[in-house]
């Protein structure tokens, strides 16, 4: 177990290096029904429910739960958390699923988190990197295992990818409302999934998108688009004097 001043100096390095990473390799982070998950949290644990589609979550997840201001805890695959061991300093727990029995333990242990409001458990319950495009989503029991052993409410949080007007994409994520613990948990959440996936979709062709952008991106055309700009309007201009 790293000590407590290792995981505070990677956790502010890595909050950083995550906003960091945004501004330089998208084209920002804009997000809807953060506020309204937030106020939940506030009264009770949750569970954070993920599409998983690309490397980009791990780095949303970080940027969102800064802005959550969450005590929070992330299920991680085993082997790779073996590779990557820093990622305890934001919460990571390792998920063994090579065998039934390591795996509820694992969940267990990640269960025993959710004591009290403000706290949190971080899951991508696909448990692999899939399109936001393919139906069924193929979700795993974790999710269901933990909210049933917590009676904590599930909320669904829809990540999108989408090219608009720069070389690089734009994330989007949609904070659902809560899916309570109960019977058919995993198609009910699937649904909200779904429904938030959908909802960004078309939130990009609204003349409003109602979409917060919590954190910019990368500057339209670049700094060397911005040197060419200001040299062709230099010259530009000394050819019309001319």
């Amino acid at each position: 177990m790293a000590p407590d001043w290792l995981r505070r100096a990677f956790g502010w390095w890595g909050r950083g290096h995550a906003r960091k990473l945004i501004l330089q390799g998208l084209d920002g982070l804009r997000v809807s029904g953060l506020a309204e998950a937030q106020a939940e949290l506030g009264r009770r644990p949750l569970i954070f429910a993920a599409n998983h589609s690309a490397w980009w979550d791990g780095v949303l997840m970080v940027a969102l739960n800064e802005r959550l201001g969450a005590d929070s805890r992330v299920l991680m695959d085993a082997e790779r958390m073996k590779a990557f061991p820093w990622f305890q300093a934001f919460g990571a727990m390792p998920l063994d699923r090579t065998a039934t029995g390591k795996s509820h333990a694992d969940l267990a242990a990640a269960a025993a988190h959710l004591q009290g409001p403000g706290r949190c458990l971080w899951i991508f319950p696909q448990g692999k990197h899939r399109s936001p495009n393919l139906r069924p989503l193929g979700l795993r029991r974790g999710v269901q295992v933990v909210s049933e052993a917590t009676e904590a409410a599930v909320i669904p949080v829809s990540i999108r990818y989408e090219f608009q007007e720069l070389a690089v994409p734009g994330a989007y994520v949609h904070f659902g409302p809560p899916v309570e613990p109960g019977p058919a948990l995993l198609t009910r959440l699937e649904d909200a999934l779904i429904q938030g996936l959908d909802q960004l979709t078309a939130s990009l062709d609204a003349p409003e998108p109602p979409l917060e952008l919590i954190f910019a991106g990368r500057p339209p055309g670049g700094l060397g688009s911005a040197a060419l700009r200001r040299i062709w309007n230099l010259f530009a201009r000394g050819g019309h004097r001319a």
